[in-house]
């Protein structure tokens, strides 16, 4: 156990976990975890269907909470569809949802861990235990995939400090090209870092984001992330992303959401608060007026570099253009074209 490579995670933190890749967490503290966990089921890695595709080592799932989950998916699914994509996604999604599994026949609503669909013999031949044992592995499913432990549990876990001292070496040190493999990649990142802040206004808000060069892991997974936070009142500019699409999932606060599509339409105009989530695709514009008790969030991207590309302020496209083309295309007169081009600084 001397060698197995335990992660300590704390609030704000990224987890960035492979496809196929065996995790498991436990809680040592006496504040409850909320983790969002966010599947990519459109990954190179996934080579069956439109589906996330869960395999428990132990536990399982109970037809009940299944159909509940799959009830409140097809709702939002719906939902989010009628918002964005109109009528003709609508009933492409009520089809996918009506997909049978690969092998024909109706999927089950119960999940077992793999073991429980192997004969039991073989297992213990396998493993080279008693059946007994391998019953035990089989029939976990009772008790949920969230369990109750009897007692503390222990582990040797490196100090941060020394972590911390190993990552500075492998930064200072020459690059040999294979410093970083699958089993000792960094996983976690920490998003509440305000020295790290690759946007910071100490009347408006911040901005951390976490790409493939913060985290190289994310050039496998094809995945990003940023966690932002407004001040009361203030504006999160009008941009677009150019390379990716968003979701975005509210964590404190609340803020006025404008999203607007490609062809000039608003497919978004809504109050969002604590719990909400909501998309944005590629190439759609969006913008945030923070409420009185200001804003929060998280966005999941789906490119391990994105980029983004403002409408107003000192880094918008109009910065870019001359004068004269910015007043021939609005028709207006060259102080305001002046004025668009130069009037945000900040």
């Amino acid at each position: 156990d001397s060698h197995q490579k335990v992660h300590r995670f704390r609030e704000g933190d990224i987890i960035a976990i492979p496809a196929g890749a065996v995790y498991w967490t436990y809680n040592d503290r006496n504040q409850e975890v909320v983790a969002i966990i966010v599947d990519d089921v459109n990954n190179p890695a996934n080579q069956l269907d439109f589906q996330a595709k869960t395999s428990f080592l132990a536990g399982g799932i109970s037809s009940e909470h299944i159909q509940g989950q799959q009830q409140f998916q097809g709702q939002q699914g719906r939902q989010g569809q009628q918002q964005i994509h109109g009528q003709q996604s609508r009933q492409q999604g009520r089809q996918q949802g009506r997909r049978r599994s690969p092998f024909g026949g109706q999927e089950e609503l119960t999940r077992d861990n793999v073991y429980a669909g192997f004969d039991t013999e073989l297992l213990a031949e396998a493993f080279n235990c008693d059946p007994q044992i391998m019953r035990a592995l089989q029939e976990s499913r009772n008790r949920g995939v969230i369990v109750q432990v009897q007692q503390q549990m222990e582990f040797v876990t490196p100090e941060e400090e020394q972590q911390q001292m190993h990552q500075r070496r492998s930064r200072g040190g020459p690059s040999n090209g294979v410093e970083e493999t699958i089993c000792s990649a960094k996983l976690v990142f920490n998003l509440d870092n305000q020295r790290e802040a690759d946007v910071f206004n100490r009347q408006a808000g911040k901005l951390n984001m976490v790409n493939e060069h913060k985290l190289p892991i994310l050039s496998l997974m094809d995945l990003s992330a940023e966690k932002g936070h407004l001040q009361p009142n203030a504006l999160f500019s009008p941009h677009w992303t150019v390379n990716s699409h968003t979701v975005v999932y509210v964590l404190n606060g609340d803020a006025q959401i404008q999203v607007v599509s490609n062809n000039g339409e608003a497919v978004l105009n809504e109050q969002v608060s604590r719990g909400d989530i909501f998309p944005v695709p590629q190439f759609f514009a969006a913008t945030a007026r923070a409420g009185q008790n200001g804003f929060e969030w998280v966005a999941f991207k789906t490119n391990r570099a994105p980029l983004k590309s403002p409408l107003a302020g000192y880094t918008s496209v109009f910065r870019a253009m001359p004068l004269e083309v910015i007043t021939n295309s609005y028709q207006v007169s060259p102080n305001q074209a002046q004025s668009l081009k130069l009037n945000r600084e900040t």
